[in-house]
């Protein structure tokens, strides 16, 4: 009976290891910012994530996305980056219809493509506007357009927000790196400044 219990736990830790090295040999920590319906460009396990709390109708936001963007681009091995929502505070939310489409063609697997072209196009954004955008990238625009009015669509935004608020994050574009976060207005080649002084 003592033999056949310390077979089966020999046979427990060999599976165990042989998981771990398949993992490449790291901890596995799930990350409680990060969520399976997160817009992630970049490395699966990266040396750096950069999150990016923002929305097209902020300038300031655009050029920490074109920012990130670009660095992730540049390192897809160590970087990996999230784009997580962030709904405007002006009275006339224009930034709503512009994340309901963003978040809908990432059910379609063409979030990054669609909101590089959104970033091209002035706001506000018209429904002509952000349907226009997803036929150009030959996305189902009909089901686009039946995500942008689903309740589900309503909740991703949420979730994000809420987020950023448990974070007393207050203002956009934020940005967050590890412990270290940066609020407020920068220019393109200060964000990239910052990003790379993460890299070893």
């Amino acid at each position: 009976m003592k033999r056949s219990l310390l077979i089966l736990a020999l046979s427990a830790l060999t599976l165990l290891t042989v998981i771990w090295l398949l993992a490449g040999g790291k901890q596995q920590v799930e990350d409680p910012f990060l969520r399976s319906t997160d817009a992630v460009l970049g490395a699966e396990n990266p040396n750096v994530t950069i999150l990016v709390f923002g929305n097209p109708v902020c300038e300031s936001c655009v050029r920490a996305f074109r920012a990130a963007d670009t660095f992730t681009q540049l390192h897809a091995r160590e970087v990996q980056f999230v784009a997580k929502d962030f709904r405007s505070t002006s009275l006339h939310d224009d930034s709503l219809p512009a994340l309901y489409a963003a978040e809908c063609a990432r059910q379609q697997g063409a979030y990054f493509s669609y909101i590089n072209e959104l970033l091209t196009r002035p706001a506000p954004y018209s429904s002509e506007v952000l349907l226009g955008i997803a036929n150009d990238l030959e996305l189902n625009t009909g089901r686009l357009e039946r995500c942008m009015k689903a309740e589900s669509t309503v909740k991703e935004i949420e979730a994000d927000q809420e987020l950023a608020e448990s974070l007393s994050l207050t203002a956009a574009p934020a940005v967050l790196i590890g412990d270290d976060r940066y609020i407020g207005t920068k220019t393109e080649s200060e964000w990239l400044t910052i990003f790379e002084s993460y890299l070893p």
